[in-house]
């Protein structure tokens, strides 16, 4: 059980930093941020979700999205080589 926390913290940790990451590298529109509540808000309505297309918030949340996943992953990769590495 202990075995499985560490992972999971480990996925955790790499998930967040990821997310992190994707948002410095693609939060910006212009010059700007976009503000995480912009981000985390679902579309209310056509015309909020018509704007989230033309500024591209919604391909901007896929790519920090996606660097979520992959720090997951990574984390995942790192803690199971980590254990590998404890048994030897």
């Amino acid at each position: 059980m202990n075995n499985i926390f560490k992972i999971s913290s480990y996925i955790l940790l790499c998930l967040l930093l990821g997310i992190g990451i994707g948002y410095f590298l693609f939060g910006k529109i212009g010059k700007r941020y976009v503000s995480v509540s912009w981000l985390l808000k679902p579309t209310k309505n056509i015309l909020h979700s018509g704007f989230n297309k033309v500024t591209g918030v919604n391909k901007m949340r896929q790519k920090i999205l996606v660097c979520g996943g992959a720090g997951a992953l990574a984390g995942a990769v790192l803690a199971l080589t980590l254990q590998m590495n404890k048994r030897r």
